[in-house]
């Protein structure tokens, strides 16, 4: 029998690629460094604005969501929770558009 001891993510990187710009696309990205089994991931807006009002394309395994055809109504926090079985952790990141 081997065990493998499971270890909490540690706390991850959130970053923004692209120009902020109304009409523009974006990437979110989110990283952390340690964790086994490795993380999942999983980003979701900040109240007040808890809802997405268009389709994200969510890369669980990655950390990466795509925000395509800014509008001035997507500008707000964005949270990244990267989960495993030992634990979870999060950053975040403020949208301006």
């Amino acid at each position: 029998v081997t065990l493998v001891p499971a270890v909490p993510p540690a706390a991850p990187s959130c970053q923004l690629h692209g120009d902020p710009a109304v009409g523009a696309n974006i990437t979110l990205s989110c990283s952390s460094k340690k964790g086994k089994p490795s993380p999942t991931f999983e980003w979701q807006r900040a109240p007040p604005n808890l809802r997405f009002f268009f389709p994200p394309a969510q890369d669980h395994a990655r950390g990466t969501l795509k925000l395509t055809n800014l509008s001035l109504e997507m500008s707000g926090v964005y949270l990244c929770m990267a989960k495993n079985a030992a634990g979870s952790a999060n950053c975040s990141i403020a949208l301006e558009v």
